[in-house]
């Protein structure tokens, strides 16, 4: 029976990543192996380096990209030079988008409502006619110009914060999924990704040699000791100046 050994590395062989998020794992696999590539499929996997061992077997680096929340396994994604499929299991969790309960923003909780009794209805017609008293008493005497109303910040502003933490190794789920649905507005219109899921827009999106500059730059950076990253964050956000999300 071929064996499977996996090495596991710190926060993150097991820990569960979000559609659309590139996940690690390092395993130790027979030689020879390669990844299948087919977009559509819920989980993506590449490999990104090997290293042969002394055993005959290899040191596989693997990447992947789940496309859908639940348990995926990686041997399914990959095939020896017969086209078989390795034999064993490399588990990972794909996490769900929203934690267990919370309802989606789509979905409004529910609220009581109760009949209004005729003691309430006096008493809103009350407090009403009485604030609309003071209104019109006031309202001379605090007549005042109106303030001015700041401009939406730009995607520059927004995106500016979000590179610098990722460049630091400080950027945690929430900022990195933020980062992505920002870029993904900013491109959605001028690369056609309207027609595509979030996740297939993703990896369209990080396949571009321009667009997809900030998702491969994060992705590195991550994987990186904290303070290594040496980034021109001018310059790495000029395509996005001028630019509205």
């Amino acid at each position: 029976m071929i064996r499977v050994g996996l090495l596991l590395l710190p926060a993150l062989a097991w820990a569960a990543v979000s559609p659309g998020i590139e996940g690690r794992l390092v395993a130790e696999l027979p030689a020879g192996l390669t990844a299948l590539s087919d977009p559509q499929a819920p989980l993506m996997l590449r490999i990104a380096s090997r290293e042969a061992l002394a055993d005959g077997r290899c040191r596989y680096d693997l990447r992947y990209i789940g496309n859908e929340p639940g348990q995926r396994d990686l041997l399914d994604c990959l095939r020896d030079g017969a086209g078989r499929r390795p034999i064993g299991a490399l588990t990972v969790e794909i996490a769900a988008l929203l934690p267990p309960g919370q309802a989606a923003l789509s979905d409004p909780p529910a609220e009581a409502s109760a009949p209004l009794g005729g003691w309430t209805l006096w008493l809103l017609a009350f407090a009403g006619a009485w604030l609309l008293a003071v209104l019109i008493l006031l309202w001379p005497r605090r007549r005042t110009a109106a303030a001015p109303i700041a401009p939406p910040p730009t995607i520059v502003e927004l995106l500016t914060p979000l590179v610098e933490a990722a460049a630091g190794g400080r950027l945690d789920a929430a900022g990195q999924a933020r980062l992505e649905r920002l870029l993904l507005a900013f491109w959605r219109a001028r690369l056609d990704l309207d027609g595509l899921e979030p996740a297939a827009a993703l990896v369209r999106l990080r396949a571009h040699p321009e667009a997809g500059a900030l998702l491969r730059g994060t992705d590195a950076w991550l994987h990186q000791p904290p303070g290594r990253a040496a980034v021109d964050v001018v310059a790495l956000l000029a395509p996005y100046r001028g630019g509205a999300a």
